[in-house]
């Protein structure tokens, strides 16, 4: 099965550029439509990234889900915001966001290579935690 991207880009080049990238690494990609409830959306699936607007109506109380998931389920997940105005790959905007990487749309042509390093350096990081809690949960 392959992993799941959710996508709630609004400005439809970037939603397709963002949707082609994430389809070539392998992702099944879901829209995300301000239509559901962005709990439900966020909780019927198991996705490994998720990718919104800074600034989309849509976006912001899907923004503010994921910032009140619980850690446990935020670890599994690798956030990008995209958007104009916001300082690109600046970890500190990504933290203040509570998201993994903040992106201008000037700087799409490096989403594949940004996006793989940093779930690849997400999962080295967070290895030795799900270890001990698998060492925990079996005794």
């Amino acid at each position: 099965m392959p992993p799941l991207a959710l996508v709630s880009l609004e400005e439809a080049s970037v939603r397709d550029f963002a949707v082609a990238e994430l389809q070539g690494m392998g992702y099944e990609v879901h829209p995300f439509s301000a239509e559901y409830d962005p709990a439900l959306q966020l909780h019927s699936h198991s996705y490994r990234v998720v990718v919104l607007s800074a600034a989309g109506a849509a976006s912001q109380p899907l923004l503010a889900e994921l910032a009140a998931l619980p850690l446990d389920r935020r670890r599994e997940l690798y956030v990008v915001l995209v958007g104009d105005g916001v300082e690109s790959r600046s970890p500190m905007a990504a933290f203040v966001q509570s998201v993994d990487l903040v992106l201008s749309p000037d700087e799409l042509a490096f989403f594949r290579s940004l996006l793989e390093r940093g779930v690849a350096g997400q999962e080295r990081f967070y290895e030795p935690l799900k270890q001990v809690q698998q060492a925990i949960r079996t005794g």
